[in-house]
């Protein structure tokens, strides 16, 4: 039976070229083989009343349902959203049918937040990073970089300056920046992922067993 591919999203990604130590790269890995459940996975009722105010005009659930951590997060995109980081454009959801980035043996899901329509009919995408921490520093240029390169193969339409990820608790914008380095780092990058992920299984079925 032919393995199955590793399989990445694009933040996963920018945040293991980013890494600087084996054992760093072994928990970004981990940490996608073998999501944890608990208060992170929740931070999609944030991103789906984000993209719901964004593309239908719905207000944003400030009040019950919600737990604090989440209400947290959303009064942070409020503050984003009032800051104008946010282009003034025609925002829609992507497609939930867009296709995977395959890179020499590695699945990469590249789905932004939400696509949008600049007035001048350029094509943009938005990331929304709502994690409490870590804060995004370098990483956050390399998943924007990494999203246009993905999103450009699909349409050309799409302008690099208005791909961006947003640190919504920092309020930091990150633009796809200069991206014929990091696509070359990419084919090494992912033969170690290909190398790590067997590794990474291996040490959780160890560790099950002890």
């Amino acid at each position: 039976m032919t393995a199955a591919l590793p399989k990445l999203t694009f933040t996963a990604l920018a945040k293991f070229m980013n890494s600087s130590s084996h054992a760093q790269m072994c928990a970004v890995l981990k940490a996608q083989r073998y999501p944890a459940q608990g208060p992170i996975m929740s931070y999609r009722r944030v991103e789906h009343a984000a993209v719901a105010h964004l593309v239908d005009g719905t207000p944003l659930p400030l009040g019950s349902g919600l737990d604090p951590y989440e209400i947290e997060a959303l009064q942070a995109f409020a503050a984003v959203r009032a800051a104008g980081l946010l282009p003034n454009a025609t925002y829609r959801r992507p497609s939930p049918n867009q296709p995977k980035l395959e890179l020499h043996g590695v699945l990469v899901s590249c789905q932004p937040t939400v696509v949008y329509r600049l007035p001048s009919g350029q094509l943009g995408a938005v990331k929304l990073y709502l994690n409490k921490e870590p804060r995004l520093g370098a990483v956050g240029k390399k998943m924007a970089t990494l999203l246009w390169y993905h999103l450009n193969r699909l349409n050309p339409s799409y302008e690099k300056s208005a791909v961006r990820v947003i640190d919504v608790r920092a309020m930091a914008v990150y633009e796809a920046g200069a991206h014929v380095q990091l696509i070359e780092r990419l084919g090494p990058t992912c033969l170690v992922v290909k190398a790590l992920w067997g590794a990474v299984a291996s040490e959780a079925m160890l560790a099950g067993a002890r």
